[in-house]
């Protein structure tokens, strides 16, 4: 049996979406982090929301104000939500804590899983060479998924390596995609190509022209 395996060498993001919390935890029991609400993931919205919180002897969230929005009020409420449901260390709480309260940021920010596993594939980005860190790219990109490793291709133990061209149009949207040099097998470069077609960048890099490789690699026969 074999494993086929989808190997980017262009580290960018897909689509598993998960918001990122910036706060000193270290002073709190529990602390969830807030929902990243689905009309904020659909539409591409980030934002950074900073809330004034007052507590209770016991550590409890008391009130919880926001005195900058994120400037979308699904994350501001989202934030002031999840706020209410923490818990600070007894110990830590201070008795400024009880009258004037603190500030805490929250911070959404899309980012992704940078490894899928399908029921017949892996697909995951790697950088080569030093030249180019997922870090740096998963800047650029908002959502980036897979493409799918055609079953024909994989019947066939077809490999090869795509170099997609694109350019970031309005909202992100990639256009003008095209196959920048072919792998030899027009399945994987419509596979690429199509997939690509899906992605979305932030809205900093429109204008920008990119081109990259997709590898498709079979993995080893068991």
């Amino acid at each position: 049996m074999c494993r086929p395996s989808l190997a980017w060498l262009f580290p960018v993001l897909c689509l598993l979406l998960t918001p990122s919390l910036q706060s000193k935890t270290s002073d709190w029991l529990s602390a969830p982090k807030p929902n990243f609400p689905p009309s904020a993931l659909k539409s591409g919205t980030e934002g950074s929301v900073k809330l004034h919180i007052v507590l209770t002897a016991e550590g409890n969230v008391k009130r919880a104000t926001v005195v900058r929005s994120s400037g979308s009020k699904v994350l501001d409420e989202s934030a002031r939500e999840a706020l209410l449901m923490w818990k600070m260390k007894p110990a830590a709480v201070k008795p400024t804590d009880l009258t004037q309260g603190r500030d805490e940021i929250i911070e959404f920010r899309q980012e992704a899983a940078l490894v899928a596993r399908y029921q017949d594939r892996d697909a995951y980005f790697e950088s080569k060479g030093g030249v180019i860190k997922a870090n740096e790219l998963s800047q650029m990109w908002l959502s980036a998924p897979f493409p799918q490793y055609p079953y024909d291709s994989r019947l066939h133990w077809e490999e090869g390596t795509v170099i997609v061209s694109l350019t970031i149009g309005d909202g992100g949207v990639p256009q003008n995609v095209h196959v920048h040099k072919g792998s030899g097998h027009m399945s994987l470069d419509d596979a690429a190509v199509r997939a690509v077609k899906f992605w979305r960048a932030r809205k900093e890099y429109i204008g920008r022209q990119v081109t990259f490789p997709v590898t498709f690699k079979m993995g080893r026969r068991q």
